[in-house]
């Protein structure tokens, strides 16, 4: 991903301290930073998006109790 991703110079770093750990369907990947927040990238114009201020908030917001 990080060879791949077409980004600008502004979030190049984010990506190379980031983990991937999930996409959103469309081919965007959803990656974890340095500063421990869930952040989405665009692949089509290399916009970021933060989706959570961490893991858990992210969990929370998307998933359902059981």
């Amino acid at each position: 991903m990080r060879e791949s991703f077409v980004c600008d110079d502004d979030n190049k770093e984010e990506l190379q301290q980031s983990i991937v750990f999930a996409g959103d369907g469309s081919g965007n990947p959803i990656l974890i930073n340095s500063k421990g927040e869930v952040v989405l990238f665009d692949h089509d114009n290399g916009e970021r998006e933060v989706l959570a201020k961490s893991l858990g908030d992210f969990i929370e917001e998307n998933f359902e109790e059981w």
